[in-house]
């Protein structure tokens, strides 16, 4: 799979953590919200200067042959057109 095919999908995959971030944010109150800011400042540095030369954070491990991950982004698209991609038919290009 080429790298942008990569990017692409894991900037989509960013897009809907961070709709469903602002979405939890918005029925929990001040809490989630203020926990995805200090996450945003946590991260920051490694936003700003990483391999990708855009804002993307992938941390990934691995534990007791089950592997997680998140990924983190700043995107730059509209909250509607992010909301849009909680429906999986969005992510078939």
């Amino acid at each position: 799979m080429p790298l942008e095919s990569i990017l692409r999908r894991a900037a989509l995959l960013a897009a809907l953590c961070m709709a469903c971030g602002a979405a939890l944010a918005a029925g929990a109150g001040g809490d989630a919200a203020a926990a995805l800011r200090a996450k945003q400042q946590a991260i920051q540095q490694r936003l700003d200067h990483n391999a990708f030369g855009r804002p993307l954070e992938i941390e990934s491990r691995e534990r007791d042959n089950r592997l997680s991950g998140y990924v983190y982004a700043v995107v730059e698209f509209p909250f509607p057109t992010v909301a849009a991609l909680k429906q999986a038919s969005a992510w078939c290009e």
